[in-house]
């Protein structure tokens, strides 16, 4: 009979550690999309005026910008008695 009533009393103690640890707590669902200022989109106030569209996220615009430049470049060609040279210098692209 002891032992029927320690098992009872170890459920019991196993059962409300569980219920009461914040780590076995159910997540809220996110309704919302932070936009890249880091507030809700649809709460966004930094849009321009007549702008129609929600602020993007940052991970909308994280990778669309792409960059190169090139100092300068030099080609030589050279044939038998004949030399080209063929020199370009500051050269950007956006």
């Amino acid at each position: 009979m002891f032992a029927q009533i320690q098992n009872v009393v170890e459920f019991v103690q196993t059962f409300v550690m569980l219920v009461e640890d914040a780590e076995n707590s159910l997540q809220r669902a996110v309704s919302y999309t932070l936009c890249q200022h880091m507030v809700p989109q649809h709460t966004c106030t930094r849009l321009a005026p007549g702008y129609t569209q929600p602020c993007p996220s940052s991970e909308d615009i994280k990778y669309r910008l792409t960059r190169a430049s090139v100092d300068s470049v030099s080609l030589y060609l050279v044939e038998g008695g004949t030399a080209l040279n063929v020199q370009v210098g500051g050269l950007q692209i956006f």
